[in-house]
């Protein structure tokens, strides 16, 4: 148990008070599970029954799956979801009707309801489904009344709706606002009082930035007394660039944007240009209706520019395929499937995956409606799978146009030019940089940096003892068949050692991942019989597809040679092109006895950085390639003693260390001076020093730069962190029309290879015609979306917008419009908004300017005696909206809490912390196995940036409820589990974060008072109580002790995270800080809006 846990439990007593209270709050504004639907409008049977909100939502959940739409799945030929087909003739029985309108005697359906006989009752008993008696009550009268059919409410287009008349016009701002007191009046409920300042302004920063105020905005807010002070407060965040990142999250969910292709080997994709574009779009308020149709079709637009081109990225964020031996048309067909399915819950708000293998068993979408829309998707110029394992954008794509980026990647190149022309001044000024430091002993210097030890003295079970408490035991043929032959233990040089036979190896694991700017070292005693082809003596290497990592060899006239691999197809052969590095000896390395060998590595990317040395000497080398051009060598597999490879495999003459014997191996991440070197060579006692006499000016000098020269090491330093810079300009997946038009067909029970019948482009039956002069393309598909009668597309749109506002949408089931969706709890403001957004040119910063800045959102959202029972979900909105903040937003808001978040807008993906081992546990060795956190402020960046793979979505942000991203997401899931609370008060995010922030109040606070006052303002948006800050005054002074008694739990709970608290702080203090600020994150008011 760690010691941040353990000072935790010491205060037993405040613990439990902030988990009583989370589970109070959870309790009290959690969700609730409340999906009625014939009882939501009415609480007790009403004397006239309407068709759209009391009998239809009945007959779709509890008939249709046999008297639906669905002509297939029709029981006794009847069906109820039009009228003529129930008020028709019984087929077989004459004379009889399920329906005859105002005669409930002579209706069938209402015998079999109220029958008590099993085998004539309907819903039958086996389907678990039953009316209640109000429900029973509810058909019989609308029978008796007529039994009036209705369109289903969402297929007829919106028509502008009187505003109602209310009592208190006093209280309303906009039109909202009386369409939601006049349902309040109705219900004889009423609106509550204006959120306190603090609050709102928290509310809103969060819903419009996803960010939390900052103290001096909160200061600002309570201080400004103009009339206009919340309005000024709403359009200054409306134009920030931090509103478009927060607009992009939901749309990203929609869009399933992810970082990877997703399916088993799940490797990277470029997307993130089209991300960056929607941030954009966001923030410069393009409309709605350019929105959509740039991204579904905006490469079939006019001359379309770059950015219509990339926004059509949107087609492509579904996962693709990279595995061999698929069948392409099966992939094509997903891939078209999946678009469709994205299109029907994004912009229809329809379920129209429900008919891809027949027609949908409660909507009117037929089969053949399902796979007509299909075809304006199926026409891509793509592939069924990516063009191998490294392809990051799969056909179609562009390059991606960024004069920004070019020459920020130009300014990198400049910097690094700089650099290493200062690093070559140092090394050749003559000047012995650090002369006067005291020389460390050869055990403190040969320890700096060591992540591999083996001496091979201990080897029992196939697996042989590390030298370093930190590393795994090696296991010997790891993974490989028992046919392979035995790693045999031998006489070394000292103790024991190991020998191969050129297919055997021992693993080392995940040890060395070292990326071609990282500089590392490797030392090594070996025997050899001066016989064989290229023998390689340690490698980290992949075994197929591009060969890509590093090794040391011997080659066949026993030179030593060291490769790094970006793209090695044949080893041992030099194609054109080739993108690798190589450097190797003159001289052979003597064979028959034990001899010495090691290479060091600057991490420059090239030949001249790297160094050979044999029996301690460096050598004369030759540069026989020197291309890697700063091509990757990362991959999964496992460090191999003994080979190149983990599966035995040899390669064009390439194999083991066939015939050959190893010891005493060492693993640096870090360049060895040839000093070092000597050292590692020698047999000199550990406690002895090296000595300057023994060594030329240029090694001894190379030794001081390398460890005592602050300038040599803060240049090294700085030019790792700029090469690891991507500096290419990618290119990015997008949409492409083929020159001609694939034939579509129905595809019988949905499966790729059973075609029906050939249909055409067209809409949905159940909704208006394409119009007459739209193209028969996508482009036509999104003019269609915009056509004033579509019933659907602003609906569906201004319900989202709602929901990101208020929690949920005025239609619940934001996914579903459908029959079996919910009903709109306000179906008057609904078209009301639908219409506002439509005739004010789809502006979607006016829309939502209107929401936030009525009274309706304006509310307290406290609950008040009765409201639980009278409105648990507040659908009637009779306070404002309060609910947990998302998983981006809880991220975020310690981020930027505490000072650590790095607001840059746009880039490249970052990788954050992450629990280790978590990608090697699920990925292929393909599928790309090892998390490799970023490094600096790259850690601190927006959630919206962080890596998301498809198969193993960031952990934290899918235990508080993000996405999955696999397929189309408008709303996601709520839940309160006790994983959460874990992540908040352990994860490595929040406990650096609750350290940063207490470290910034301990710098800048007066007194103990101050710092609680400080810490609570800026996490929670308000001040503490008097209760609340003697109790976290009491926690402060229960760690202090703590701490005083036990300095090393300080140490540890400081040790988290990569920043290094000041020096200057007392670090018990700082420790107990850090604990009280973590305990405030921890509070669920905290966690909330």
């Amino acid at each position: 148990m760690s010691r941040s846990i353990t000072t935790v439990k010491r205060c037993r007593w405040l613990i439990t008070l902030l988990c009583f209270t989370t589970l109070l709050c959870t309790c009290t504004f959690g969700e609730f599970s409340n999906h009625g639907r014939a009882d939501e409008h009415a609480a007790a049977v009403p004397e006239r029954p309407d068709f759209t909100f009391h009998i239809k939502p009945l007959l779709s959940d509890r008939c249709y799956a046999c008297h639906g739409p669905d002509e297939t799945k029709q029981k006794a030929g009847l069906a109820l979801h039009t009228p003529e087909l129930a008020y028709a003739e019984l087929k077989n029985k004459a004379g009889k009707f399920a329906i005859v309108p105002g005669d409930v005697d002579n209706s069938e359906v209402w015998r079999r309801i109220i029958s008590s006989n099993a085998e004539v009752v309907m819903p039958p008993p086996e389907s678990h489904l039953s009316l209640s008696d109000d429900e029973k009550e509810l058909i019989r009268r609308w029978i008796e009344q007529g039994a009036e059919y209705k369109p289903h409410w969402a297929f007829s287009a919106p028509e502008m709706p009187p505003i109602p008349e209310v009592e208190e016009m006093d209280w309303v701002r906009n039109p909202i606002d009386q369409f939601v007191l006049s349902e309040l009046q109705q219900r004889g409920m009423t609106h509550s009082p204006e959120a306190e300042r603090g609050a709102l302004l928290r509310r809103l920063s969060f819903d419009l930035t996803g960010l939390p105020p900052t103290p001096e905005e909160l200061l600002a807010f309570e201080n400004d007394d103009s009339g206009d002070a919340y309005e000024k407060v709403v359009d200054r965040l409306l134009a920030s660039p931090h509103y478009g990142e927060r607009m992009a999250i939901d749309w990203l969910d929609l869009s399933r944007y992810a970082d990877s292709h997703g399916y088993q080997d799940d490797r990277p994709r470029t997307m993130w240009p089209w991300r960056d574009w929607v941030i954009k779009a966001f923030n410069e308020n393009l409309n709605y209706r350019d929105f959509v149709t740039w991204q579904l079709a905006g490469d079939l637009l006019p001359e379309a520019t770059y950015e219509q081109k990339l926004a059509t990225g949107f087609g492509r964020n579904h996962p693709i395929t990279q595995e061999g031996g698929v069948i392409e048309a099966e992939y094509l067909a997903e891939y078209a499937s999946d678009r469709t399915h994205v299109f029907g819950t994004a912009f229809l708000g329809l379920t129209v995956e429900c008919a891809k293998c027949h027609t949908h068993k409660y909507d009117p979408i037929l089969h053949t409606d399902y796979y007509q829309l299909t075809a304006f998707f199926n026409n891509i110029t793509e592939r069924g799978t990516a063009n191998g394992y490294y392809d990051e954008a799969p056909v179609p794509n562009m390059p991606i146009e960024s004069r920004e980026l070019e020459q920020k990647l130009a300014e990198v190149e400049q910097f690094i030019t700089r650099l290493e022309s200062r690093q070559r001044e140092l090394e050749g000024s003559g000047i012995i940089a650090g002369e006067d430091a005291v020389l460390e002993t050869k055990e403190t210097l040969l320890a700096k940096g060591l992540v591999a030890r083996f001496d091979f003295n201990d080897n029992e079970g196939g697996r042989t003892l590390s030298g370093l408490p930190e590393t795994e035991d090696g296991w010997m043929n790891f993974n490989l068949p028992p046919t392979f032959g035995a790693v045999k233990e031998v006489s070394g040089r000292e103790g024991k050692a190991l020998s191969f036979d050129g297919e055997n190896y021992l693993s080392l694991g995940l040890v060395g991942d070292f990326e071609h700017h990282q500089a590392f070292s490797a030392s090594v005693w070996i025997r050899h019989d001066g016989r064989g082809g290229t023998r390689a003596i340690l490698g980290k290497r992949m075994d197929e597809l591009l060969h890509n990592g590093y090794d040391l060899v011997l080659t066949a006239n026993n030179q030593l040679a060291f490769r790094l691999s970006g793209e090695w197809w044949s080893p041992d052969q030099y194609p054109e092109g080739l993108r690798a590095l190589e450097v190797r000896t003159r001289a052979a390395v003597p064979a028959g006895s034990w001899q010495h060998v090691a290479v060091t590595y600057d991490g420059s990317g090239r030949g001249r950085g790297v160094r050979l040395y044999i029996g301690a000497q460096p050598q004369d080398a030759k540069i026989v390639v020197d291309n890697l051009r700063r091509k990757t060598i990362l991959n999964g597999n496992h460090f191999a003693i003994g080979n190149w490879n983990q599966r035995g495999r040899t390669r064009a003459g390439l194999r083991g260390f066939a015939r050959g014997a190893i010891d005493n191996f060492r693993l640096y991440e870090r360049e060895l001076s040839p000093v070092d070197i000597a050292l590692l060579a020698s047999s000199a006692p550990a406690a002895s020093r090296p000595n300057s006499a023994r060594f030329t000016a240029d090694r001894w000098q190379k030794h001081l730069l390398l460890h005592y020269s602050e300038p040599y090491r803060r240049t090294a330093a700085m030019l790792d962190s700029l090469r690891s810079i991507d500096r290419t300009l990618p290119k990015v997946m997008v949409m492409e029309e083929k020159d001609t038009i694939n034939p579509t067909f129905v595809r019988l029970r949905g499966e790729y290879d059973h075609p029906g019948e050939p249909v055409s482009r067209k809409a949905p039956s159940a909704l208006p015609p394409l119009p007459d002069d739209a193209p028969k393309n996508r482009l036509g598909l999104a003019q269609w979306l915009f056509m004033e009668e579509h019933p659907l597309t602003a609906r569906v749109a201004v319900n989202r917008l709602w929901q990101q506002v208020f929690g949920q949408g005025l239609v619940k089931s934001a996914a579903d419009f459908g029959n079996q969706g919910d009903l709109p709890s306000h179906p008057e403001l609904l078209d009301y908004l639908a219409l506002e957004y439509r005739n004010n040119g789809w502006d979607t910063k006016a829309i939502l300017r209107l929401l936030l800045t009525s009274n309706t959102y304006r509310q307290s959202g406290r609950l008040r005696p009765g409201d639980e029972k009278e409105d648990p979900e507040n659908r009637w909105l009779a306070r404002g909206p309060s609910g947990k903040l998302t998983a981006e937003m809880l991220r975020d808001h310690a981020l930027a809490s505490s000072g650590l978040l790095h607001d840059e807008i746009g880039g490249k993906w970052v990788k954050p912390y992450q629990p280790a081992g978590l990608w090697y546990e699920m990925a292929s060795d393909i599928g790309e196995p090892i998390y490799r956190p970023s490094r600096g402020v790259d850690l601190f960046r927006r959630s919206l940036y962080t890596y998301f793979k498809r198969t193993i979505p960031p952990p934290d942000m899918l235990t508080m409820d993000a996405a999955e991203r696999t397929v189309c997401t408008v709303k996601r899931q709520k839940t309160s589990t006790p994983l959460q609370s874990l992540v908040v008060l352990n994860s490595p995010l929040y406990a650096e974060a609750s350290r940063h922030l207490a470290q910034q109040l301990l710098r800048d606070q007066q007194g103990e008072d101050a710092l609680i006052r400080a810490a609570f303002v800026q996490v929670v948006s308000r001040e503490p109580s008097e209760p609340e800050k003697n109790i976290l005054l009491e926690m402060l002074a229960e760690n202090a002790d703590y701490f005083e008694e036990d300095p090393a739990a300080a140490d540890e709970l400081l040790s988290i995270g990569t920043v290094p608290p000041p020096p200057e702080i007392d670090r018990k203090s700082l420790a107990a800080a850090t604990m009280v600020v973590s305990a405030i994150f921890n509070l669920d008011e905290a966690q909330r809006k």
